[in-house]
């Protein structure tokens, strides 16, 4: 499959899996990285790494999901 399906923000949505399937294939750390447009066309940009101890597509979707809620709910 092409899609990841997860819950996020209480919806379950769609996340393509190409990024996580490659992550997992090459075996490599994961580093989770996005922008957030703040006010003012303030631009936040956000970088974590991923720490999972199983490292399947699924899993490194589901470490992804909570570091990107963080910053909505503040």
């Amino acid at each position: 499959t092409k899609h990841l399906t997860t819950s996020f923000l209480g919806m379950e949505i769609l996340f393509p899996a190409g990024p996580f399937l490659i992550a997992y294939r090459l075996g490599v750390p994961v580093i989770l990285v996005y922008v957030m447009i703040e006010k003012g066309l303030h631009h936040q940009l956000y970088a974590r790494m991923a720490l999972v101890q199983c490292r399947d597509p699924q899993a490194l979707l589901a470490a992804f999901i909570p570091n990107m809620e963080q910053p909505i709910h503040q």
